[in-house]
């Protein structure tokens, strides 16, 4: 998992649950599009399914890079490297984890169902079969907001569905039939309407719990910890999770790569923590770097193991 190669945990409950957001969301794209919009819409019809297939489009793809992106797993150690790091571990001032044995940084935390120490670690989310962390972080909002946009969009259409029915007048054969022609299942509606409230909400409610996670520089377990990175403008806490300032790629699930400010110039250095990169092929030695250049992931051996 993850060693060079594709990243995906093999989670049985995570690939169920990933599997049933997909049908959902399908299910809500096909019976919205094929059983509202077309026969009730005819001059807008097309640019409604348009924008539903986009949302859904974007929403499933947003979700799969989601899943097969390395969220920030921490290197596991070699047997030769293991060796070397216990020797240098009381003068480096690294943390090891006591679950996996790999070197844990500072805001690294354990994953029982990844096996792995993630960096950034918000929570394991089955909906995604994956760690949120430093890596993924972007795409689970992009999940959560193509998610909403959808289910906002589908309300939107069915409660106007609703309105517009009450205009007919069922006295006469010929807007009875008009009607009937146009409604689609009396079960699918109320299905996909019950679905679009149900997982609106919560995305709203997970998306502003991102952001405020975002914003206050706190995963969700560094809260649990009562612990925090340093504080960041708005725009440069959002330029951190999305890896560019505001551009078209905040909005597509492009990959991220981190940047650190040098000390005292203005250019940035990007580099990518991947899990299959050894700790020596680093251009500078993690210590020194991440301590000088980054308090967001310095290591100090003085933390708690967690």
């Amino acid at each position: 998992m993850g060693e060079r190669g594709v990243w995906l945990v093999p989670d049985p409950c995570g690939l169920f649950c990933s599997s049933v957001a997909w049908f959902l969301i399908f299910f809500a794209d096909y019976v919205t599009c094929v059983g509202i919009v077309w026969p009730w819409l005819e001059q807008t019809r097309l640019l409604h399914i348009a924008v539903l297939n986009f949302w859904a489009g974007m929403a499933i793809v947003s979700q799969l890079v989601c899943m097969l992106t390395d969220p920030g797993a921490i290197a596991k150690p070699t047997p030769d490297s293991e060796n070397k790091e216990l020797e240098s571990q009381d003068n480096s001032g690294m943390r090891r984890c006591l679950k996996c044995g790999g070197i844990k940084p500072f805001r690294a935390h354990h994953c029982s169902v990844c096996q792995r120490c993630i960096m950034l670690m918000d929570h394991h989310c089955p909906w995604v079969n994956n760690c949120v962390g430093m890596y993924n972080q972007k795409h689970f909002l992009l999940f959560l907001l193509y998610v909403l946009f959808m289910s906002i969009h589908v309300m939107i259409l069915l409660i106007a569905r609703v309105v517009s029915c009450a205009s007919f007048d069922y006295t006469h054969k010929r807007d009875y039939w008009r009607a009937r022609r146009r409604n689609p299942s009396p079960f699918q509606s109320p299905i996909v309407f019950f679905e679009a409230i149900v997982f609106g909400l919560f995305t709203l409610v997970m998306f502003c719990d991102q952001l405020s996670a975002v914003f206050s520089n706190a995963t969700g377990i560094d809260q649990l910890q009562n612990t925090a990175g340093p504080q960041r403008s708005t725009c440069e806490a959002l330029r951190q999770v999305f890896g560019t300032p505001l551009s078209i790629y905040w909005f597509l699930p492009t990959a991220v790569h981190f940047s650190f400010k040098k000390g005292g110039e203005d250019e940035r250095e990007m580099i990518p923590w991947m899990s299959d990169v050894p700790w020596e092929q680093l251009e500078t030695p993690p210590k020194e770097f991440f301590r000088s250049r980054s308090p967001l992931l310095a290591c100090r051996k003085s933390d708690t193991l967690t």
